[in-house]
């Protein structure tokens, strides 16, 4: 709808989605978790309420169980547009019920279920942009979202075993600046925040938020065929974790003060061509559930463990970039070398770990255990993407596109 310098837009979408089991090439198991599987075949299973079939887990193939699923999501928004600005909002649901693959054990002692999770989401958007006028900024722009989310862990019963809650809130402040000659960027302050809780008898973290501030800025100058970007980001973060009930978890918060930083450089060889290298300082702050996690966890089917001691995740990367374009042939590629220091991994570790983590509660650890652990890593890889119109015939086309990547990491 329009009128005198005013655009008004409403815009309304929905999907749905249903699948069966996912059909796979082979056993749903490995030749090593078969093996491990049929070694216990004919053994007592003292105390199990079901005893494991063994043979008939190892037997599976073709397809893989408990993987179906059924999602429908809906979406309206509006706005309004005028000659030096903008604002809309909008609103979406998704809901999902889906299966987990089941982990099944090869070993006489180990449990093994059939989870389905159950999962609701809405979420509200608002984004608004207006042109300053003159100046040294030509615009700003707001953004700010929230949403409300929840997943069921569903028994096999149907009953809720475990149930999350997720509410997160963010909001970004951007000041555009007025070109100059070649140069142009943009600065802004961004605030996060998110309450999580899981509450249930296989609860893997403590009630806990997250509050984090960042404030960044983006700049980019141009000068013929030469082309210059570098970025900062500074953020602060902390992490509280409360313990309601629950004597396993730890109780109280953790603060981080990171900073990162980007710069590169490009040239265009010519007009068809540009090269590029980048390098970058960057550093993370752990998250709720790598600093705060100690408990069954029924969707990734692992006891999982972190540790409130972690320190910030730090690293340098450099990546080396080709950008070849013509009217029908694009090229883009790309190699890099990341080093980190306090790289967070989740590895799976001997259960004597996990079950000396959950002695303070009396549970037992019948699931494989995963810790969080911090060391240092090396990644490097290539990638690339190359597109080509094989035919054209006025507004018809046939293309062609063919990925590749490769990466190596220790």
């Amino acid at each position: 709808v329009r009128s005198v310098g005013v655009e008004h837009e409403i815009l309304a979408d929905g999907s749905y989605l249903k699948s069966d089991d996912l059909e796979i090439g082979g056993y749903a198991l490995s030749r090593q978790a078969r093996a491990a599987a049929l070694s216990q075949v004919g053994l007592p299973q003292p105390g199990a309420d079901e005893p494991i079939d063994f043979a008939a887990s190892a037997a599976i193939r073709n397809r893989l169980p408990n993987s179906q699923s059924r999602t429908w999501t809906a979406g309206a928004g509006a706005s309004i547009i005028t000659e030096t600005g903008s604002l809309g909002v909008s609103y979406s649901h998704y809901d999902s019920i889906y299966g987990v693959p089941i982990r099944y054990a090869t070993e006489v002692g180990q449990e093994q279920e059939a989870p389905r999770l159950d999962v609701k989401q809405n979420r509200y958007d608002l984004r608004g942009e207006v042109e300053t006028g003159g100046g040294l900024f030509d615009r700003v722009r707001i953004r700010l979202g929230h949403a409300n989310y929840r997943h069921f862990e569903l028994e096999e019963d149907g009953s809720v075993g475990t149930a999350f809650y997720n509410n997160g809130t963010e909001g970004r402040f951007e000041l555009v600046q007025a070109k100059r000659g070649g140069w142009s960027g943009a600065s802004g302050i961004q605030y996060f925040n998110r309450l999580f809780n899981v509450v249930g008898d296989e609860a893997f973290l403590p009630r806990n938020e997250t509050n984090q501030t960042g404030v960044f800025t983006l700049q980019q100058y141009e000068n013929g065929r030469f082309r210059a970007e570098g970025g900062v980001r500074y953020e602060w973060s902390d992490l509280a974790a409360r313990n309601d009930e629950l004597d396993r978890f730890f109780v109280g918060s953790r603060n981080f003060h990171a900073l990162s930083g980007s710069l590169g450089a490009s040239y265009e060889l010519s007009d068809a061509i540009r090269v590029g290298v980048n390098g970058s300082r960057t550093e993370r702050a752990p998250s709720a559930e790598e600093l705060f996690a100690n408990g069954a966890h029924a969707g990734t089917q692992a006891y999982e463990l972190g540790d409130p001691n972690f320190r910030l995740e730090k690293s340098w990367g450099v990546e080396a970039t080709l950008h070849a374009h013509t009217g029908r042939v694009n090229f883009d590629a790309s190699a890099y070398y990341n080093w980190f220091s306090n790289y967070i991994s989740e590895n799976q570790v001997a259960t004597a770990v996990c079950a000396a983590a959950a002695a303070p509660s009396g549970r037992e650890v019948d699931l494989p255990c995963f810790q969080y652990q911090q060391a240092d890593a090396r990644y490097y890889g290539v990638e690339g993407d190359l597109s080509a119109t094989l035919f054209q015939l006025g507004a018809t086309k046939i293309n062609a596109d063919v990925l590749g990547d490769y990466v190596h990491a220790n």
